[in-house]
């Protein structure tokens, strides 16, 4: 690791954005990450990089002046989730990595899974952390982390573990419900503490391989946006994209969503009506994710490196 940043804050959005016109953004430059973006994490004056070299990167805001890299590891980064003090890193060999903000020293490596990790959700549970992960081993796991010395993450226990039929591809909670993506798209909703399986709904249809919450609600993402039902999982209403997201979504203030999908057309979408309210065409093929931080938007694509569009 170089060029040690200062103390990094809580992660999270350094201030609301009500509305954003996604047609003024203009590319501005190319940032190289050896390989492409798996995820973006917003950290007060930085944001975080993960790379499929294992490699994150750390840049500073809003320059997006390079801070420092560290090796996480040998394979794919692919989620990530913030406790505060440390990252909680997922990898496609099945780890959890636990890294310090200030260097990107790995100081923990956990075996939490067979196979590739592929979403990740810190929760708060009686005053305590909790981590929801999924796996392509098709396993979702309930973890509550053991702190140590420096308030440093020394082991995970396991408190529920949700089996599924086939590879989990995504997961969300709202209140004692969990939601879980697997196979062809089947949604299923768990009691978060027993552990039971509360319901099926078949989203092929759609091709969901995305959950998120809103406002007490349940949204799926993927050809569709859908509005769910969160006792049940079934659809509400929803809105057909012109093409499947591939370049991972977020959730806006302002109650809009973002998006990014297959031929590099960003869409912002407001969840009041489920109206797309803003398109971006980048001309950039196959995005990995997309996100936007202090005001600039990120688009990672399958390239060694990641564009910085700006409002201009």
């Amino acid at each position: 690791a170089v060029d040690e940043p200062e103390d990094l804050e809580p992660c999270g959005r350094r201030g609301s954005v009500s509305r954003i016109n996604l047609s003024n953004y203009n590319r501005s430059q190319e940032i190289p990450v050896k390989n492409h973006v798996t995820f973006f994490l917003e950290c007060g004056q930085h944001v975080f990089v993960g790379s499929a070299s294992g490699m994150i990167f750390t840049y500073r805001l809003p320059e997006m002046k390079y801070a420092f890299g560290a090796m996480v590891s040998n394979v794919s980064l692919t989620c990530v989730a913030d406790l505060d003090h440390s990252l909680c890193v997922g990898s496609a060999d099945g780890k959890c990595y636990f890294l310090t903000k200030q260097q990107g020293t790995v100081y923990l490596t956990f075996p939490a899974h067979f196979d590739t990790v592929t979403d990740m959700l810190l929760m708060m549970s009686q005053g305590d952390d909790v981590i929801f992960t999924s796996s392509w081993d098709a396993s979702v796991r309930r973890w509550t982390p053991g702190i140590g010395p420096n308030n440093k993450v020394k082991t995970l226990k396991l408190l529920t573990e949700y089996d599924h039929e086939e590879k989990v591809t995504g997961l969300a909670v709202l209140g004692d419900m969990l939601y879980t993506c697997s196979g062809e798209s089947v949604v299923t909703v768990w009691g978060v503490e027993n552990g039971d399986m509360m319901g099926t709904v078949d989203y092929s249809h759609h091709d969901i391989t995305r959950l998120l919450v809103w406002q007490e609600r349940l949204v799926l993402v993927g050809l569709s946006i859908v509005l769910g039902d969160p006792h049940t999982a079934e659809e509400l209403t929803s809105r057909r994209l012109d093409s499947p997201v591939s370049g991972g979504v977020q959730l806006l203030p302002g109650n809009q969503v973002l998006t990014c999908d297959h031929q590099g057309r960003v869409t912002l979408v407001d969840m009041l009506e489920i109206n797309v309210v803003g398109e971006l065409e980048t001309g950039i093929r196959e995005p990995s994710q997309v996100s936007l931080v202090a005001g600039q938007l990120l688009l990672g694509y399958k390239s060694k490196q990641f564009a910085v569009f700006n409002d201009e």
